[in-house]
């Protein structure tokens, strides 16, 4: 996901946006660059791409700059398409503030004088609205009644009335100069469109043209006289041409005039007042559109800036007109091929919306959606954007932010990029099932590795899915990381793990407890005391710690003799500032006058953590240096501390003791005088060092702290039931830097099953658990069949010898059921060549009575310059409904030549239609577009140097025929560099695959580019279930199968044959047209694009998981009968309340636990029994479940009952949930064990 990319756009976007062109002048432009010419546009497919453009109103005078036409509160979060009439002004609005919020938009009314109106509300997209040139109304398109048609609202805000309902489309609307008529588009004779005139009063539609070409996009001149609208009759068959061109004719028909000169393309016109200029929007110079003006033939631009400019409409001399600004937050945006036709797919003002992915066929749209609460959600939608819906597998945690969403090429799965909440574990790629978010499977990374996996594309064969892999070779402390063997029922076998300790213990909290009596600043033998040698030399021993283990940190405490204030004197608490250690440490002077000393209290003031901060997970190690043995071993209150309790606390609280006794300062005794120093030392596994002057005290501490015993604690984290492991021993104790040697006693039980894959995750602690060490060991178990041959191939690692990978000779060996030995077959064989990456291979062995077994392994081919981010392929070894496993991941970056060669950097694979190719982005000095073959050969860059100009590449996708391929582009151009110290993907240009001239589709507003497959002209079947997932006893479902005619020929004798989920039957309702016994539904004969919708509504009765399908049948023309499938998933969950423990007396604390609730629903609890405490309450978390503590009051009665809970407000509806097994209250004298009580 490249977020951070986006995130830099705005600032480029707003300084390109400042270069409007506005101008009296005729243009005289020369021809743009090949980069900029727009292409054909391919009519199989669309573009989807990401993008921060903004539709707003803008005005301008022909001939000056534009400016905003809305301000303040007017304006919303997107306006477009206004129309205005006796100085009001209509236009279309989103805003995130409107209950309810509609994403298609709403009309918006501003009368002179007065503030906005909302005029329309509801379902649907609004679109395209005219004002009557009385002022009383406003026609407009929606599809609120499921096609495009004509609909009518007056101006005071009344409900609106449909004019047109055809299956046909009936779009942009132009009234008569006397408001009783109205002129529209519509396909309902001929697909490509012709134009009809409504009598508003009658309804009766009249066929105005009936060209071959389309015709659409009318306008009614304000004298009456003339039409001007859009075709694209006159478009050359070679597209040599404009395609579409503004021409006009009577408004009762006739002939056309063409008014716009060569090589002008046009569209969208619209009249001056004075019926003889005509506005319009050319490609000509910009594929996105601009404003023009034409006056006599004479063409002079409106609006020309590098961004869109469409829809224009006059007011008075001026002209209003759609523009693009940039807001901070990314919608979904499609287009068609050459950039036109823009329209936003999730218009969520406020929240990004990343990633588009569509299916195969183009009906149903994936992208991630930033959060409220923080991180993301794969949300899942309709081809257009309706409908959405959230993705939020089991497991799912606030702040997860998920993205990258890649389709399987059936449509029933989607993986994407995981990135956990607080970043603290590395991104995956994760595959859930897209009806209910189960989830499916975890991309693995290859066990040498430690990787951030993210950008996963399905291969459209399904058997592949290629991802971006940031990789370093993973640093373990422990050898072997991965344990992968057969096994028979029964059987155990031992494993040798060697765990490395480091020479200076993990994460250590180092105490320096200095004896602070007047004998310690006393000069030794050698001229030097022991507070001069800390003083001066205390940096030594901080820079041999941090030279291991970087995060020490390091605290001092000072002790005194019996009757001191300061018997105990913690001067610094443990810190990572080395000028504060050095300060404190400067404090010292050995000036407690008080002779009996005690070190004693002070060291378990320690192991109390008195005043030092000892970190959670540390090493802890006191550092004791004095000149003699704790003489007083009391507290200050004259209570005995023994040597035995002092021991038990240093050993409770983590404690390794390094004892430093000094020698020859003032007559003392020695530390280890009474033999206690050595013996704590020992017991904490620390070391005491030999006598020393005080100019040897740090050379002693040095070393003392690399010579620690370590513990290494093996713990199994878990492990599969029918799988047990022991160790010994457990735990190993050795001197730090030497490795911990462990067998492991691996048992499988002998009810195992054969065929299982049993698993453990152990993990060897150092000390303590080391939050980020790599610790872990992965123990495989395959149970073999004990009357079947005994298989077993073990895994290999080696180096490359060359980007193409290495031969491998491994070992295969088989038994049958008797032990006599067998030959096993491979594949790959031994002795083959294997790829950089992991391939599994698998053995097989048959024995005489034909009965076979099998094992597999992996072998491992480590590239010697393997980091960095590089191109990744993985197999999909098996794919269910319920599950997907993985096989090979093969580094196809390492083995990429030139002219595509950096291979640290490659990241956004994308896959050829056909599955033999990936394109890329080749990160070396400038990001460039690279192609491969699927193994990493065949290297070329189909961007040209020239196109590319300097501008990194991203993102690239190809188009679903494979001709071409999509990527974007940075900005380019002076002022970038001082604007931005970074790289802004702002362009998507295309470039056919096999290489050429570029061209650019969205400029400077656009990146992640994915293709749309549209339908193919055909008989069309399409089935979807709403309000999903539905909850047991909640709210219908409704099921909508529509059938469309797009062929050129009508269909006849059309059969609908339903088959719904028997659990949910009888429906809560049925077409009319349908037998709720059969299932089939007569639908007669459907006409040149017609269109039927059936619709079907079904219970929330039970819980189910089941497909919806149908199948139409029909004779198009005089054909044979054609038949269409379809089906959609429909998933029903049963909410379902468990209370663990079930039983306890008055006052016992309880969980209740609910799986399966509509996540965000605020549910309450209540006992059927008895008094519910407050607050009752709970929210239910992303992932459908929620734990919360129910309290049994002590008053109480005694005996059963049982939790309900019954939706409060916010998600989806559910009927009254009850545990199934009652809660017991006993008498307090039938106490369970290690019961919690609330008082």
């Amino acid at each position: 996901m490249r977020r951070g990319i986006r995130r830099a756009m705005p600032l480029v976007v707003v300084l390109l946006s400042g270069l409007a062109l506005a101008g009296a002048a005729p243009v005289t432009r020369s021809a743009p660059p090949a980069a900029l010419l727009a292409a054909p546009a391919a009519t199989g497919y669309r573009l989807g791409y990401t993008s921060t453009e903004q539709p707003a109103l803008r005005v301008a005078i022909p001939g000056q700059s534009a400016r905003p036409l809305l301000t303040g509160d007017d304006r919303g979060d997107a306006d477009l398409d206004a129309d205005t009439r006796a100085g009001m002004l209509v236009w279309v609005s989103r805003r995130a503030a409107d209950a309810p919020a509609d994403p298609g938009g709403d009309l918006y009314l501003r009368r002179p004088g007065s503030g906005i109106a909302r005029l329309t509300s509801g379902p649907g997209a609004d679109s395209q609205p005219a004002l009557s040139p009385d002022g009383r109304r406003v026609a407009f398109v929606s599809d609120r009644g499921g096609s495009a048609d004509l609909w009518l609202v007056v101006t005071d805000g009344s409900t609106p009335r449909r004019l047109t309902d055809h299956p046909g489309e009936d779009i942009g609307p132009s009234w008569s100069p006397d408001s009783t008529r109205i002129m529209f588009s519509s396909t309902r004779d001929d697909p490509a469109g012709d134009l009809y005139v409504l009598d508003v009063a009658s309804g009766r539609t009249t066929r105005l043209t009936s060209d071959p070409g389309a015709d659409t996009q009318p306008a009614w001149s304000p004298d009456g006289t003339r039409i001007a609208f859009t075709t694209t009759r006159f478009a050359p068959a070679d597209g040599s041409g404009a395609a579409t061109e503004v021409v006009t004719m009577p408004a009762t028909g006739g002939p056309v005039t063409r008014v716009v000169p060569a090589p002008w393309d046009s569209a969208q016109p619209a009249w001056a007042p004075d019926s003889r200029r005509i506005a319009f929007v050319s490609t000509r110079f910009d594929n996105a559109g601009d404003v023009y003006l034409l006056d006599r033939g004479t063409v002079t631009p409106v609006a020309a800036s590098e961004l869109a400019e469409r829809h224009p409409v006059w007011q008075a001399n001026e002209v209003i007109f759609t523009g693009t600004e940039v807001e901070p937050s990314t919608d979904v945006w499609t287009a068609d091929s050459n950039g036109q036709d823009r329209r936003d797919r999730t218009v969520r003002p406020g929240y990004d919306e990343t990633g588009p992915a569509f299916t195969a066929d183009g009906t149903r749209l994936a992208y991630s959606a930033e959060q409220p609460a923080g991180g993301a959600r794969i949300v899942v939608a309709d081809g257009d954007g309706r409908n959405p819906r959230m993705l939020a597998p089991p497991g799912t945690q606030v702040g997860d932010e998920d993205t990258d969403p890649t389709w399987s090429p059936d449509g029933t799965a989607i993986a994407f990029t995981r990135r956990p909440a607080g970043r603290s574990l590395p991104t995956r790629i994760l595959v859930a099932r897209a009806a209910d978010g189960h989830l499916l499977g975890q991309l693995p990374v290859p066990h040498h590795l430690a990787a951030q996996d993210t950008e996963p594309a399905w291969s459209p064969d399904g058997t592949r899915i290629a991802i971006s892999r940031t990789a370093t070779r993973r640093q373990s402390i422990v050898d072997p990381t991965l344990v992968d063997q057969p096994s028979l029922p029964g059987r155990e076998f031992t494993v040798t793990t060697r765990v490395r300790t480091p020479a200076v213990p993990p994460r250590p909290d180092i105490v320096f407890l200095v004896d602070n009596t007047g004998s310690m600043a006393a000069p030794g033998e050698d001229g030097s005391s022991v507070i001069e040698q800390l003083k001066a030399r205390i940096p030594e021993v901080i820079d041999s710690v941090r030279a291991d283990q970087p995060d020490a940190h390091f605290a001092l405490a000072t002790f005194g003799g019996q009757g001191d204030p300061r018997l105990y004197d913690p001067r610094l608490a443990l810190t990572d500032v080395d000028a504060d250690i050095q300060a404190a440490v400067d404090t010292l002077e050995a000036d407690s006058g008080y002779g009996t000393e005690n070190w004693f209290y002070a060291l378990r003031q320690i192991a109390r953590n008195d005043r030092i901060g000892f970190r959670t997970d540390s090493s802890r190690i006191v550092v004791l240096i004095s000149d003699t043995y704790s003489i007083d071993q009391t507290t200050p209150t004259g209570e005995q501390i023994t040597r035995e309790s002092l021991g038990d606390e240093l050993v409770g609280a983590g404690i390794s003791l390094i004892g430093v006794p000094i020698t020859g300062a003032g007559g003392e005794l020695g530390l280890n005088y009474d033999g206690i120093a050595e013996s704590l030392a020992q017991q904490t596994g620390g070391r005491l060092t030999p006598n020393s002057q005080p100019g040897q005290l740090i050379p002693a501490i040095k070393d003392a702290i690399r010579s620690l015993t370590l513990t290494v604690t093996p713990v199994v984290e878990h492990c599969d039931d029918g799988l047990d492991v022991t160790f010994t021993p457990n735990p190993a104790r050795v001197p730090a830097g030497e490795p911990a040697v462990f067998q492991e006693l691996v048992t499988v039980a002998s009810g195992a099953t054969p065929g299982a894959v049993l698993r453990c995750v152990l993990r060897f602690d150092v000390n303590a658990p080391q939050p980020g060490l790599d610790s872990r060991q992965d123990l495989v178990v395959r149970v073999a069949h004990p009357d079947h041959p005994f298989v077993r191939v073990d895994d290999v690692t080696v180096a490359a010898e060359g980007t193409d990978g290495t031969v491998v000779q491994y070992q295969a060996s088989a038994v049958d059921a008797a032990g006599r030995p067998l030959i096993p077959r491979c594949e790959p064989a031994s002795g083959s060549r294997f790829p950089i990456g992991q391939t599994v291979v698998t053995c097989t062995a048959v024995d005489s009575a034909g009965r076979s077994w099998q094992d597999v392994a992996t072998i491992t081919v480590l590239d010697k310059d393997g980091g960095g981010t590089r191109i990744w392929v993985v197999r999909i070894a098996a794919a269910t409904p319920d599950a997907v496993s993985f096989g090979d991941q093969i580094d196809v970056s390492a083995r990429v030549s030139e002219p595509c060669r950096a291979r640290t950097g490659d990241r956004g694979p994308a896959w050829s239609p056909d599955s033999t190719a990936l394109a890329f982005t080749d990160g070396g000095r400038l990001a460039t577009l690279c192609v491969v073959t699927a193994d990493g050969t065949n290297a070329r860059t189909p961007l040209s140097a020239v196109d590319q100009a300097d501008r990194p590449a991203a993102d690239p996708a190809w188009a679903p025929d494979g001709s071409r391929i999509a990527v974007a582009l940075s900005l380019p151009g002076p002022g970038l560099a001082a604007a931005c110290d970074c790289t802004m993907p702002s362009s998507i240009v295309t470039v056919p695959s096999g290489g050429g001239p570029a061209t650019t589709v969205i400029r400077h507003v656009g990146y992640q580019p994915v293709y749309q497959t549209l339908p193919v002209p055909d008989l069309s079947l399409t089935v979807s279930v709403g309000g999903q997932p539905g909850y047991v006893g909640g709210d219908s479902m409704p099921v909508t199968y529509t059938v469309r005619n797009t062929s050129r020929q009508p269909a006849s004798n059309a059969w609908l044959s339903l088959a719904l989920p028997p659990a949910l039957l009888p429906a809560v309702s049925m077409d009319s047209r349908c037998d709720a016994a059969t299932g089939l539904c007569r639908l007669g004969t459907l006409g040149i694009g017609d269109q039927q919708v059936v619709n079907v509504v079904l219970p929330a009765r039970a819980a189910t998981a089941q497909a919806v399908t149908g199948r139409l049948t029909a004779t198009v023309g005089e054909g044979t009968p054609t038949t269409r499938f379809a089906q959609a998933p429909l998933l029903v969950l049963a909410p379902t309340l468990v209370v663990e423990p079930r039983i306890g007396p008055p006052g016992f604390v309880t969980k209740a636990v609910g799986t399966n609730f509509p996540p965000g629903a605020t549910v309450r609890l209540r006992w059927d029994v008895g008094i519910t405490a407050t607050p009752n309450t709970v929210v239910v978390q992303p992932d459908g479940t929620f734990q919360v503590q129910v309290l049994i009051l002590r008053k109480d009665p005694l005996g059963p009952r049982y939790l309900g809970a019954v939706r409060v407000t916010g998600g989806s509806r559910f009927g009254p949930v009850r545990t199934e097994q009652p809660f017991l209250v006993v008498p307090r004298a039938l106490d369970p064990p290690n019961f919690h009580e609330r008082r």
